[in-house]
C-alpha cells in the first residue's frame, strides 16, 4: 500500500510547490517500480514451477501410455489366438476339451508380466 504524506512545512512559492510535486512523483514511481519488479520475479518463479510440473506430468503420462500399449498388444494377440481357436472349433478342426493346466500357466505368465510392468514404474 502506498502512502503519500503532506509536506512538513507550508508551500509559499510555485518553485517549492513543484519541488514537492516532483518529490512525491519520483517517490511514487520508485515504489511502483519496486513493486512491479517483485511481482515480475514472483511470476517468473511461478511459471518455472508450472513448467516443471507439466514436464513431470507429461513424462508420467508417456510412461503410462507405453505400459498400456504393451498390455494392449498382449491382449490383442491373446484375443486373436482365442478367435483362431473358436474358428477351428466351429469348423470341427479341433475337439473341445478342458485344458486347465494350460489355462493356469497362461494366467500365471500374464500375472508375471503385469508384475514386471508395475516394477518398472
Amino acid at each position: 500500500m502506498l502512502d503519500v504524506h503532506s509536506p512538513h512545512e507550508s508551500v509559499h512559492t510555485w518553485k517549492s510547490f513543484f519541488i514537492h510535486i516532483a518529490i512525491i512523483t519520483i517517490g511514487l514511481l520508485i515504489a511502483l517500480c519496486l513493486e512491479k519488479t517483485v511481482e515480475f520475479f514472483h511470476h517468473r518463479h511461478q511459471a518455472r514451477e508450472s513448467l516443471e510440473l507439466l514436464r513431470r506430468e507429461v513424462n508420467e503420462n508417456r510412461d503410462i501410455l507405453n505400459r498400456n500399449a504393451i498390455v494392449n498388444e498382449w491382449a490383442e494377440r491373446q484375443h486373436r489366438a482365442d478367435l483362431g481357436v473358436l474358428q477351428r472349433l466351429r469348423v470341427g478342426a479341433i475337439k473341445p476339451r478342458l485344458c486347465r493346466r494350460k489355462f493356469l500357466r497362461e494366467v500365471a505368465a500374464h500375472a508375471d508380466r503385469l508384475r514386471a510392468l508395475s516394477r518398472k514404474q
